[in-house]
């Protein structure tokens, strides 16, 4: 039962800061903010330009599923909406900042789609200091123009503490979602006549 409530410290950092603009990945697990015991470093090479085809190849190109990966992705998070984010309240965050340095090359529209940047992370600071516990400082989300050239800098830091029992919590969770969503498949095949609502579909005559 102990080692359910001992607290474990999170660290991630990802960001493209260096010269050759490789993306670095670190992930770093401490128990009682001290003792590590888990360390994971990577470096990535990618190109630093932006580019918008292989956005748009991410979010619309079907696979073999005929999905996309990101909608796949949004519709994971919508399916497992409640338990994600009961799981992230429940979480102690003593950090997370984000960075950002936004060139296109065009200063017209490097001012418009840096200043919408800058409008959404307000709107999200708002809502993370809200809904999220922050212990050291609250979220920082910071946006800057690159009017001269074409550049995608960024920094993410994050940084919260749990214990495995709300890992356990948040696995029940899930189970729970996954459970009633097969259950009312079921119960779907086995009432054709209920619609998604399980309501009773109206006949010419009245009937439900």
């Amino acid at each position: 039962l102990l080692l359910l409530l001992w607290p474990i410290t999170v660290c991630i950092k990802i960001d493209n800061l260096r010269e050759n603009k490789t993306i670095k990945f670190l992930l770093e697990l401490y128990i009682f903010k001290r003792t590590k015991v888990f360390r994971v470093k990577k470096g990535i090479n990618v190109d630093n330009k932006i580019d918008g085809q292989r956005l748009s190849t991410f979010f619309c190109k079907p696979e073999a599923s005929g999905k996309s990966k990101g909608s796949r992705i949004f519709q994971f998070l919508r399916k497992y909406q409640w338990p994600t984010c009961y799981f992230l309240r429940t979480l102690r965050w003593d950090e997370l900042d984000f960075f950002l340095r936004l060139g296109t090359g065009d200063p017209a529209w490097t001012a418009i789609i840096t200043g919408f940047l800058r409008s959404f992370a307000g709107l999200l600071s708002f809502y993370l200091s809200r809904y999220l516990i922050f212990i050291a400082q609250k979220p920082r989300l910071l946006i800057y123009p690159s009017f001269f050239k074409q550049e995608f800098s960024f920094m993410f830091s994050i940084e919260f503490n749990f214990n495995l029992l709300k890992v356990l919590l948040f696995l029940a969770a899930m189970f729970i979602v996954k459970l009633r969503e097969r259950w009312f498949r079921y119960v779907r095949s086995s009432h054709s006549g209920l619609n998604e609502n399980s309501h009773g579909k109206f006949e010419r005559n009245g009937g439900c």
